[in-house]
């Protein structure tokens, strides 16, 4: 009888250590911290460990996800939450596994997983939607490390007959925002988007887009809404417009074609809100960056990726003074039923 126990016992802890119980065998996916070594499909993570997580609710083969977690998640800590319905274990090497990937930001624990989507809102799958219990409720949107790369791929060069200017896509169907003072639609014209090599400012014939049609223009508010013809299946990488004013003395970044030279980029401070603009009605934001002729109708964004003003004009000599049309002034005409422009932010 004892003998009988003895085995039992051998059987149980056996199953215990090396079975589904989870024992040194088995790693529970909740709570297993490592850090991020490369990205695989657009929404995998490769842990300096070899466990390989798909990151849930984003999809695969994305080209934007895939940059978002080269910037901010590669050689960071993250730790690993299960799907509340399915938890997880795996016993191996180069294992793969699906979770909810939290990072520290600012002192609290936040999720990747969430951040990613909202910065890339396209990137999301539905079974993110329905999944929510260890998703916060509240995220700051993270901060962009490479900001003159993220600009880049958003904005883009404008060339009519009289100059060139700059303009920035707002949603992925093509919807761009720049000055009337360099497009007006009386005159023809074409954009040129950047070159996908980070250090390369050159302007390439292939890169060429024809301007679909004039949704909205205004001389007054220096605002003009175009649409941009895109290639089949293709669709733009966008900025996503901020819904209240980043405080005065926050940094800001600004990048077009100052001068002829291409996809330059700059960044400052902001300096103040102005609402008495010799322009009745129109609202400013100042800041303090370098700018010059071709940057008029430029992106300028703030730290997140979230576009704070539509640089309009700076004051020559003064050096330091230039001014943006509030987004938040533009985005009332985005949302008018006259015009109804679906973009990112809204």
């Amino acid at each position: 009888m004892k003998k009988i126990l003895l085995i039992l016992l051998v059987i149980g802890v056996a199953f215990y250590f090396f079975g589904a119980g989870g024992g040194s065998g088995h790693t529970k996916v909740m709570g297993y911290k490592s850090k991020v070594k490369d990205v695989e499909n657009g929404n995998t993570l490769v842990m300096t460990s070899g466990l390989k997580v798909s990151m849930l609710g984003v999809k695969p083969d994305n080209e934007r996800a895939e940059l978002w977690i080269k910037n901010n998640l590669i050689n960071q800590q993250v730790e690993l939450v299960s799907d509340s319905k399915n938890e997880q274990s795996f016993n191996k090497v180069g294992a793969k596994v699906k979770a909810y990937v939290m990072i520290n930001r600012n002192g609290k624990k936040v999720c990747a997983n969430r951040l990613l989507v909202e910065d890339n809102r396209d990137c999301a799958t539905m079974a993110f939607v329905n999944d929510s219990s260890f998703i916060p409720k509240t995220i700051e949107p993270t901060i962009i490390n490479d900001k003159a790369l993220y600009m880049k791929q958003r904005t883009m060069l404008v060339q009519t007959a009289s100059g060139i200017g700059t303009a920035f896509f707002i949603n992925k169907q093509g919807v761009a925002l720049t000055n009337h003072h360099v497009l007006s639609g009386s005159e023809s014209a074409c954009v040129f988007l950047y070159a996908e090599d980070a250090e390369d400012s050159k302007i390439y014939s292939s890169r060429r887009r024809n301007i679909r049609n004039i949704l909205w223009t205004s001389k007054a508010l220096d605002i003009t809404i175009f649409s941009v013809e895109l290639e089949q299946d293709e669709e733009a990488a966008y900025f996503n417009l901020i819904s209240q004013h980043e405080p005065v003395g926050n940094s800001c970044h600004i990048l077009g074609n100052p001068q002829g030279f291409m996809a330059s980029y700059a960044s400052g401070q902001i300096s103040a809100y102005r609402d008495d603009d010799q322009v009745k009605g129109r609202k400013l934001v100042q800041y303090n960056m370098s700018t010059n002729g071709g940057n008029s109708g430029g992106p300028v964004m703030n730290d997140k990726g979230e576009i704070i003003a539509v640089h309009a004009m700076g004051i020559k000599p003064a050096q330091g003074l230039n001014f943006g049309i509030d987004i938040l002034q533009v985005r009332e005409v985005l949302d008018d039923p006259g015009v109804n422009v679906n973009y990112g932010g809204k």
